[in-house]
């Protein structure tokens, strides 16, 4: 299989007046379509890893992913007729890779099972990339390569706060009670592959080249569950060919 990973982290950018950071109970799904096209994995940036309650280990059809995150910037409408605008940002990480016959269409927040099926950018996530918000860049087409990755919004617009910075909820006291997640998803991730040199299903957006195909990674080539290139003095787990290994 041809290591072509597709590096997705969501952002959600809140507006908001004051400097209170609002925290939310996440629980996210992750689900390749159609079956057997390809992997997909969840996972949160380096500063929120102390937050995570629950996440799927290894690459599969199919991921989950339960943390407390904190809301971004102060955001704007600029994005918001896209599926997961600028507005209420909440970052996670997905990391999809299609089998070597298919290729990547779009990270959709719909399934269409219709044999033509049409993603338009209202459908589908928009990655963002950028540290903060004065530089971030929202783009269809962009390719970031497996250390750097892009970002979607994985909680929409009008979320509600489970807590905030100052009044109440700090994270810490969200991630130890159990109360806040159940049973409900808050944000569906559908990766959707194609078989190449077919047309659907595709992605008719603004946007141009989201079809296109990242150059393929070594396929003997080692990498941290944070997408770091590893060598041989890298410690702890390692993901090779898509199989997770201990380095020791």
């Amino acid at each position: 299989m041809k290591k072509i990973f597709t590096l997705i982290a969501g952002v959600m950018l809140a507006a908001s007046a004051s400097a209170t950071t609002p925290y939310k109970a996440l629980y996210v799904t992750a689900e390749v379509s159609p079956a057997g096209s390809g992997v997909v994995y969840l996972d949160v940036k380096e500063g929120d890893k102390a937050y995570v309650k629950a996440q799927s280990e290894d690459y599969d059809e199919t991921a989950f992913l339960k943390y407390v995150g904190g809301e971004n910037g102060g955001g704007d409408d600029a994005a918001e007729g896209s599926f997961g605008g600028k507005i209420g940002t909440y970052e996670a990480i997905v990391y999809a890779e299609p089998e070597s016959d298919y290729e990547f269409v779009c990270l959709a927040g719909v399934l269409k099972t219709e044999e033509n099926a049409v993603y338009t950018a209202a459908d589908c996530f928009l990655p963002m990339t950028g540290e903060g918000q004065t530089d971030r860049v929202y783009d269809f087409g962009f390719y970031a390569n497996i250390a750097d990755g892009n970002m979607i919004n994985v909680n929409n617009v009008n979320h509600a706060e489970d807590g905030n910075s100052e009044s109440a909820g700090a994270r810490e006291a969200i991630l130890a009670d159990d109360s806040y997640w159940t049973g409900d998803v808050d944000t569906k991730v559908y990766v959707i592959f194609r078989e190449k040199g077919a047309e659907y299903p595709k992605f008719d957006g603004e946007a141009s080249g989201v079809n296109s195909v990242l150059a393929p990674v070594d396929n003997d080539a080692a990498y941290t569950i944070s997408g770091v290139r590893a060598n041989e003095s890298t410690k702890g787990i390692v993901v090779v060919n898509g199989k997770k290994f201990i380095n020791k």
